[in-house]
């Protein structure tokens, strides 16, 4: 099982880019760094990345092409792929419901017919990889690249393009259809990795594809302390930030009742937090989240995710900085996110990286 970071770009580039090159010297295979319009650019920070490493690979997870153009976005890739000398690989997708201060970033065409838009946007992003020009008339996208030659090309002969989701059933069997893979976030529990899965072998299967080929990820929400309580009380704001925009045909195949989810949302929009934070169970956190001490997270993971199909899991590790910066409360007793990696070294990552389903 590969084990790999998603990393939220929120820190001073100094401080991110050590946190990128620790993850690099402890063995993670590849560090992804979140697309979201609130956050620092993820194209400048990849850049960045790419000239400070030598071995992790790197990419965005999850590329928003909707709102960015897919030509544009594949551009960026190869450029990338050529400063970290073909180290690059892409989680691209639709981007789901953004909070509703961020809403405005989205253009009113990119609501609708997501699935359709997405895989025009792998259509020409492959295109682009492949041929130096090319013609491509889309219902969505159309291009006229006949009489000039791009000069952003890739070092590896193919960068792998799968699609992030947040379990909705018929984009993660979509993904699975034409996509080099899926992953799945925030997600951990038992259930929910093999529903994933079963959707992926289905999408594969309709494709005549083998499954196994697959990069198969779950992203859960992470937080490790010696404190396992404050670990858990981040985990639980997070579980309270995420829950209201998961897939909402997912939740309740995980026994997570959609009026209860509905009520999180409410809360969290009016600006209860406390409210928001309450209403979430322990079974709800346990569907998204990874939390306690090292020892416990490793438990976890090997209870829920060991066994299942899944063959990459990726920690989307947080702390209480970035907790804070979307619930504006402090969690004491939590390392930052390099602390928590320098937890895991003296722990259990060793483990960690020799798990195999």
């Amino acid at each position: 099982m590969k084990l790999s970071l998603i990393y939220y770009p929120d820190d001073t580039i100094d401080d991110a880019l050590a946190i990128v090159r620790l993850a690099e010297e402890l063995g993670f295979y590849a560090c992804y760094m979140t697309d979201f319009p609130y956050r620092k650019d993820v194209w400048g920070f990849l850049a960045a990345a790419a000239r400070a490493t030598h071995s992790i690979r790197l990419g965005p997870n999850t590329a928003r092409v909707l709102h960015r153009d897919p030509v544009l976005c594949a551009q960026a890739l190869a450029t990338l792929d050529e400063l970290s000398n073909g180290r690059v690989e892409a989680l691209i997708g639709a981007g789901g419901d953004l909070p509703n201060q961020a809403r405005p970033l989205m253009g009113s065409a990119q609501k609708t017919r997501r699935i359709g838009r997405l895989k025009e946007a792998d259509a020409v992003m492959r295109l682009f990889f492949e041929r130096d020009t090319f013609v491509f008339d889309g219902e969505f996208y159309q291009y006229r690249y006949r009489d000039m030659r791009f000069s952003a090309r890739p070092v590896q002969s193919r960068i792998s393009i799968g699609w992030g989701t947040m379990g909705g059933p018929l984009i993660t069997t979509v993904a699975a259809q034409m996509a080099d893979g899926v992953h799945v976030g925030p997600a951990k529990s038992r259930h929910l990795c093999r529903y994933i899965v079963e959707r992926v072998k289905r999408g594969a299967t309709r494709a005549g594809r083998d499954w196994t080929d697959l990069d198969i990820g779950v992203c859960p929400v992470w937080c490790c302390s010696p404190n396992a309580e404050a670990a858990r009380a981040v985990a639980r704001i997070q579980t309270a930030f995420y829950l209201p925009i998961m897939a909402p045909n997912v939740l309740p195949t995980c026994g997570i009742d959609s009026d209860s989810v509905a009520a999180i949302g409410a809360a969290w929009e009016r600006g209860d937090l406390d409210e928001a934070v309450n209403l979430v169970s322990d079974d709800m956190m346990n569907v998204l989240a990874i939390a306690g001490t090292p020892e416990d997270c490793l438990k976890q993971v090997k209870e829920n995710i060991l066994g299942t199909g899944v063959n990459h899991l990726v920690l989307m590790v947080t702390d209480a900085f970035h907790t804070e910066l979307i619930s504006n409360r402090w969690v004491r007793g939590v390392p930052n996110i390099e602390g928590q990696l320098k937890l895991l070294s003296s722990t259990v990552l060793r483990e960690l990286l020799e798990l195999t389903p």
